[in-house]
């Protein structure tokens, strides 16, 4: 049929995601032009400053710029080109990576694969989804994009305010201009393609929606407000629902928090509060519990509260983590936290944790453990790839499916390769020389691949 599917992350254990972590690590110098934004709370505030100090004029306008397939136009190509354009970043932080081993480790990560019913699935085109390999592809990528073509503009004042988050990006420019930038941004890639969203006329208003918020401006009134879109669901957790008291409190306090960055006026703000309160209190939460909440989030937003002096320092958190068992595990909760005196620098916050199904079935273990060994856990795993050190320096690496124990018995009867070294160099066989270099690789093709990586670099 030619039907087209994507999996999202199944290898989030594998030997490329943790290789793509290492990537980004090495590779973020590259991922922040300078301009990209850090928080959808910045954006907004942001934006609030620039229309209060400087005013949407009549020929200006805010647009959003959105990918067309980002992911799927995500090539290793595109990626190994921006790294090249920016290798002086990495040279400047005095690593001595070589460009072609930072390649090579693309092509390993792009090119892995899922295991479905006895033949592997690779994706053709694009980055793999919720591979960590991709968020740092787009990162990469779309600083390079900002650096060669959107800092120039907004030095030359082309452009007047640039935001992007992740890969929504909303510009404010003269409205002679966007179709210029539009231009030059498609220009930047033959297949990586964008498209724009302008504001519409709303009642004398012009207005543009932009993730969770709207920019709302006419030539006398310019705010900006919480946006929903019209499929938003307004179901939060109940609150009778199976689950802490923590978690529902703290939804809705995020709700009051956006309410108030979101919000230019207060106004605003008293209104969104108010969609905040029907919305709870018709899944059940008391109206104290709302109240309170948003008497104590305004208070600490605005800086009301005058019990506290000048000189107290911020307490030190410390998240203890508790499994769930309903209103009990909540009682606990508060009984460990009354234990801990007032004026002590340290509070505790309750972090819960549901039961897994192997943690409800019975043990069959002896009562009395008897003695082992030293190297006793790490003789028992099994899917792993392994390596020996000998006395000279030189490593043997290995992979294998069955307990390291079988194997290492096998490699310690003569005729072996290892032992053959060991004989040369004068040696004796030690099971203590064995080690677990990675575990839970399921799969002969999982190992063989950590296994190659291993040997390589």
């Amino acid at each position: 049929m030619g039907l087209k599917f994507r999996w999202i992350n199944p290898l989030r254990k594998s030997p490329s995601s943790e290789l793509a972590k290492l990537l980004g690590k090495i590779l973020e110098p590259m991922q922040n032009s300078g301009i990209r934004t850090d928080s959808i709370q910045d954006v907004v505030r942001n934006i609030q400053k620039s229309i209060y100090i400087d005013k949407i004029d009549k020929n200006e306008e805010f647009f959003s710029v959105d990918a067309v397939k980002l992911y799927d136009n995500l090539s290793k190509d595109l990626l190994k080109k921006c790294i090249r354009a920016n290798y002086n970043l990495i040279e400047a932080t005095g690593r001595t990576i070589q460009l072609k081993a930072i390649e090579a480790c693309i092509d390993i990560c792009y090119d892995d694969g899922v295991e479905f019913r006895g033949q592997i699935y690779r994706q053709k085109v694009g980055a793999p989804t919720g591979h960590p390999i991709s968020s740092m592809a787009q990162n990469v990528v779309l600083s390079h994009l900002e650096k060669t073509i959107i800092v120039p503009m907004v030095k030359n004042n082309k452009i007047r305010n640039y935001h992007r988050w992740v890969d929504d990006i909303l510009i404010r420019t003269e409205s002679k201009n966007v179709d210029r930038i539009l231009k030059l941004i498609n220009q930047f890639d033959d297949k990586l393609q964008f498209t724009i969203e302008r504001p519409e006329n709303l009642n004398n208003y012009q207005q543009i929606n932009f993730l969770d918020f709207s920019v709302v401006w006419n030539e006398n009134v310019q705010f900006t407000k919480v946006f929903r879109k019209p499929s938003a669901s307004k179901v939060v957790m109940p609150w009778n629902g199976f689950g802490p008291e923590s978690w529902k409190t703290g939804t809705l306090i995020f709700y009051i928090r956006r309410a108030v960055t979101h919000s230019s006026t207060h106004q605003l703000m008293h209104t969104e509060l108010k969609v905040v309160k029907d919305q709870f209190g018709l899944m059940g939460y008391p109206k104290r519990v709302i109240d309170s909440k948003i008497k104590k989030t305004l208070d600490k937003m605005f800086g009301t509260k005058t019990d506290q002096s000048e000189d107290s320092k911020e307490p030190k958190w410390v998240a203890a983590h508790l499994p769930w068992a309903g209103r009990t595990a909540a009682k606990i909760a508060t009984q460990i936290g009354k234990i801990i005196p007032r004026n002590c620098p340290i509070k505790l916050s309750s972090a819960y944790k549901t039961s897994k199904l192997r943690d409800l079935l019975p043990s069959f273990r002896t009562k009395h453990k008897s003695p082992r060994p030293d190297n006793y856990n790490k003789l028992r795993c099994s899917d792993i790839v392994y390596k020996y050190i000998c006395q000279c320096g030189q490593m043997y690496i290995g992979e294998t499916k069955r307990r390291l124990v079988i194997r290492a018995k096998e490699h310690g009867q003569k005729g072996s390769p290892l032992m053959e070294h060991l004989t040369a160099c004068g040696e004796k066989f030690c099971m203590d020389n064995f080690d677990v270099v990675a575990k839970r690789l399921y799969g002969r093709e999982s190992r063989k691949r950590y296994e190659t990586l291993y040997i390589r670099y």
